[in-house]
């Protein structure tokens, strides 16, 4: 299922023991576009902490009641490897969780996650979980955490100007992996939201904050405009 990542920072987040918190922000690598982990307010329940958790630990995005589903105890994230607010998410941070929760290392292998296409889908064995992990070939060190929350109002451009800003993303629950961005157009007053699907995307200039797509202002002005989020869903 297809979801925006500006509503899923809506929901709640459960525990198999109870509310945790809210969905706070997302972070994504910047070369496969899959979310890797989700940020966790915690509010006072674990205060000064910053709480990763891969879609790995999704049991069930719960649309109707606005919650994700977590397959795991508040003992067991209460005892996870401590993350201080405004600390970077480095390799060893990365390598450090995924021990600790048994996730999939998703920089080791060639698939979307690793070994795996989905974040929840088990290896065969162990074993064949080593032999990928040991291979250096297999290690992917081109990409970047990206914050979806930073990645908001981002300028997109075409190959001969410009097309508007980056508003939101659409993912999906299966693979969590980005399959659209929202551009809002350039057009005022008449400003409508635009689909762009990933494979256009050139190049993004992260520290300058540009996008570039492989289409023409031309091509771009003849893509269906959404007046809203709902309208978009409606046509997907």
């Amino acid at each position: 299922m297809l979801y925006f990542s500006s509503e899923l920072k809506n929901y709640r987040i459960d525990a198999t023991d109870g509310e945790m918190g809210k969905m706070q922000d997302l972070y994504f690598d910047d070369r496969k576009w899959a979310i890797r982990y989700c940020i966790v307010d915690t509010r006072k329940w674990l205060p000064g902490r910053k709480v990763l958790l891969s879609p790995a630990s999704f049991e069930h995005v719960n649309e109707l009641d606005g919650l994700v589903e977590v397959n795991l105890d508040k003992e067991t994230i209460r005892n996870s490897p401590s993350i201080n607010e405004g600390e970077p998410i480095t390799r060893d941070t990365e390598f450090t969780l995924a021990g600790y929760y048994g996730w999939s290392r998703y920089w080791l292998g060639n698939m979307l996650w690793g070994g795996q296409d989905q974040p929840f889908t088990p290896l065969p064995d162990m074993k064949a979980e080593r032999t990928v992990y040991q291979d250096p070939l297999h290690e992917n060190n081109d990409y970047e955490l990206r914050s979806e929350a930073e990645s908001i109002g981002i300028r997109a451009h075409a190959n001969d100007g410009r097309l508007g800003t980056v508003v939101d993303f659409i993912f999906d629950d299966e693979y969590w992996k980005i399959r659209y961005l929202i551009i809002e157009g350039i057009d005022v007053p008449a400003t409508k939201l635009y689909l762009i699907k990933m494979e256009m995307i050139q190049s993004v200039d992260w520290l300058e904050e540009d996008l570039y797509v492989d289409c023409t202002t031309d091509m771009f002005s003849q893509e269906i405009g959404y007046e809203s989020r709902k309208e978009i869903m409606k046509n997907l």
